[in-house]
């Protein structure tokens, strides 16, 4: 009975996983798919209040649906698709609002369409990060099921290679996690470094919250007119600031203060940051010369950017020592 409820997390575990891959195939192929002219015919941001009963409080999630419109072979068609495997919602209200701003109603885009099904199509092709989050989330609930029903089979049947199997496999899940965390990490890592090079532009901000007012109060100041918030000289939270550049004669913006910063999104109001980027303040902002849309206002290397990737080397190292020690150590016993 207890293994065949285990069996179910597997199950789980391979249905998100098969989604995901299917996802992360498509954002692959997408590169080399056809591109068609489009335009930007809808583009807002959304807010998702989930209320928690048992603790008295709420938490927000946003988002942007921008929906653009395409013609091939005399079809016309819409999309809302922006990347294949995107997430749809973050606790930083700046990712979304970069979004509207990067998309704005009656903006050309171009868009890449599946040549075998035209209807379905991405604003912006290729494999990104985020589109390995599901087949990663598959991955966990197929390797947390597994290891249960086989530590429970190895502690049913006083089975020390039952055991030793299941000990294998937390240490491998370690490992995973460790690499999970250790690769966007040292990306970001990589990017600080580089962004020292980087050529410069001169830029605005152009967005920010302020932080003394109550969350309702303060989503409806950006809901409704984020420019107002310019003149209350009120402090900016971390990381939720978009900031507007020009780089060969086009419109770019951004939201990236530092590279591997971990105050996005969330924490108390910062006293220090909202002083030093009020909105409408006239900023130098680096950008990567192959991809403008990739900058930041804070270039080089800050003790932020070691953070992610020294957990994720904890991790790993754990993981391996269980591996390499530890089930040696159990069959032996």
């Amino acid at each position: 009975m207890i293994v065949a409820a285990l069996s179910i997390l597997v199950l789980i575990g391979v249905a998100i996983g098969a989604v995901g891959v299917r996802n992360a195939w498509r954002a692959a192929a997408s590169r080399g798919w056809p591109t068609a002219s489009g335009v930007v015919v809808a583009s807002a941001r959304e807010t998702h209040v989930t209320y928690d009963q048992r603790t008295n409080r709420s938490s927000r999630a946003y988002g942007a649906r921008v929906r653009v419109r395409y013609a091939v072979g005399g079809a016309e068609y819409e999309t809302e698709q922006r990347r294949f495997g995107q997430i749809v919602g973050t606790t930083d209200p700046s990712d979304a609002g970069l979004l509207v701003l990067r998309y704005p109603p009656g903006a050309p885009v171009t868009v890449a369409y599946d040549p075998a099904h035209p209807s379905r199509a991405v604003m912006e092709p290729g494999l990104f990060a985020e589109a390995l989050s599901l087949p990663a989330a598959g991955l966990a609930f197929v390797v947390a099921g597994v290891l249960s029903i086989v530590l429970f089979l190895g502690s049913v049947g006083d089975d020390a290679r039952g055991m030793a199997l299941g000990l294998t496999l937390f240490g491998l899940v370690f490992c995973a996690i460790g690499a999970a965390l250790l690769t966007p990490g040292a990306i970001a890592l990589w990017r600080a470094r580089a962004s020292a090079h980087w050529p410069a532009a001169a830029g605005t901000i152009v967005m920010g919250r302020p932080a003394p007012l109550p969350v309702d109060a303060a989503d409806a100041a950006v809901d409704s007119a984020e420019s107002a918030d310019s003149a209350s000289g009120r402090v900016l939270q971390p990381g939720r600031l978009v900031y507007a550049y020009d780089v060969g004669g086009h419109r770019h913006y951004a939201n990236v203060r530092t590279f591997g910063q971990v105050s996005r999104g969330g924490g108390g109001p910062d006293e220090t940051i909202g002083a030093r980027y009020p909105i409408g303040r006239a900023i130098t902002v680096r950008h990567a010369p192959d991809a403008p849309d990739l900058a930041v206002l804070e270039p080089g290397v800050s003790g932020e950017a070691w953070l992610l990737p020294g957990v994720g080397a904890a991790f790993l190292l754990f993981g391996f020592a269980v591996v390499r020690w530890g089930v040696p150590a159990l069959a032996r016993s």
